[in-house]
């Protein structure tokens, strides 16, 4: 409430009084002014922390930015407000860490390109992103005639986006690293576990379980989901070899890449190998423009 005062004061009959009077008035009446306007302004900032500070029990930071908490008592059995909220700050703060782990993987070079000396060669997050989409542009319907009406999709769709997510830890190994597979799939293991720890239980669980459906290879939608990781490599090295001519006149050496008996026979499903077809023809006609004849090898860069 504002004050308001009135003051009436009679003149004295010395001049001099009259004058200190006046003045002593006018100091008076600037006060209770700035008085009014302190009041209202402590008003106004006591009525903000009631609206955004919940229940009054966040009181103030700390220093370390953590909340300094004040729980009130409870006669239920619930969890104070001030342990719920310290809770789902640590949760967050968890999930935060385990997607700045993932954020990584955006910056991580996939290692074979980086061998065979590609400039800005796709990065692990790009692979595993354009897996994914692969995935969503097979036909549903055929899936399941060809694996069953049980077939999930969705399943593959998820495998595609979480298969090389340890390799934000591990780095990006390639068969040229001589590492043992058993030695390879327990650091992986290992580190989804650590990875997964930052995570509540429900959701942890659910990327372990996606991850060694994977890795198991029994499951239709597994075995689907490492038949397009070899298509896309095949994609990516025909996208190479067009990119480097461009770029060089040369066109690398990438016949690995189109192996028969160690690609290409690995993608069984009807759909992919349609995919496949369509690149092999594509690129043969691309080397036989840029060679001039099949034999002609003198643009293949070694």
């Amino acid at each position: 409430m504002e004050l308001n005062y009135s003051f009436t004061y009679k003149m004295m009959q010395l001049p001099c009084q009259a004058i200190y009077l006046n003045v002593f008035s006018s100091i008076v009446n600037q006060l209770i002014f700035i008085f009014n306007k302190m009041n209202k302004l402590f008003t106004f900032t006591i009525s903000l922390i009631l609206v955004y500070l919940p229940a009054s029990n966040l009181i103030s930071k700390s220093l370390s930015c953590d909340y300094i908490l004040f729980e009130k008592p409870h006669k239920t059995n619930s969890k104070p407000n001030g342990l719920l909220y310290q809770e789902m700050d640590e949760i967050g703060r968890k999930k935060t860490k385990f997607l700045e782990y993932i954020g990584d993987l955006k910056h991580l070079d996939r290692s074979g390109w980086v061998m065979n000396k590609i400039d800005k060669p796709e990065t692990v997050s790009g692979h595993m992103h354009r897996m994914s989409l692969i995935a969503m542009i097979l036909d549903e319907d055929e899936l399941k005639q060809t694996y069953g009406a049980t077939f999930d999709l969705n399943k593959v769709i998820k495998m595609t986006l979480i298969h090389d997510m340890a390799e934000c830890i591990t780095g990006d190994y390639t068969p040229y690293d001589k590492i043992p597979k058993e030695k390879k799939q327990a650091l992986e293991v290992e580190a989804i576990q650590y990875l997964t720890s930052y995570l509540p239980d429900k959701q942890a669980n659910k990327l372990i379980e996606l991850f060694d459906e994977y890795e198991e290879r029994k499951s239709p939608e597994s075995i689907l989901t490492k038949e397009i990781d070899r298509f896309d490599l095949v994609l990516q090295a025909f996208q190479y070899e067009k990119q480097e001519y461009e770029k060089s006149g040369l066109v690398p050496d990438f016949e690995e890449f189109f192996d028969f008996a160690f690609v290409l026979s690995e993608i069984r499903d009807k759909q992919l190998k349609e995919l496949v077809s369509s690149i092999m023809k594509q690129r043969s006609a691309f080397l036989k423009s840029v060679c001039g004849s099949k034999n002609d090898q003198d643009l293949i860069e070694n």
